[in-house]
């Protein structure tokens, strides 16, 4: 902040939700009375490890698909 004369910070993704990282900006940013902190709202603060997760399972199935048994076997009883 000092080294650049930044002025405005805007901190996003998962990791603005962590209370203690977000405290510390906030103490930060309060040190200084021409610096705006935007920190988005709780709703706002996501990141995308589901997706990442999610686009791997897909790859993996995708490369393991031949391999699958994905017949019915109603084999069920009472």
């Amino acid at each position: 902040m000092e080294e650049y004369s930044v002025k405005t910070l805007i901190i996003g993704g998962g990791v603005v939700s962590n209370k203690h990282i977000r405290s510390e900006f906030e103490k930060k940013a309060a040190a200084y009375s021409d610096f705006e902190l935007l920190l988005p709202d709780k709703e706002l603060r996501t990141d995308n490890a589901l997706m990442i997760g999610l686009a791997g399972y897909m790859k993996w199935l995708e490369k393991t698909w031949h391999d699958r048994d994905i017949s019915a076997k109603g084999n069920l009883s009472f």
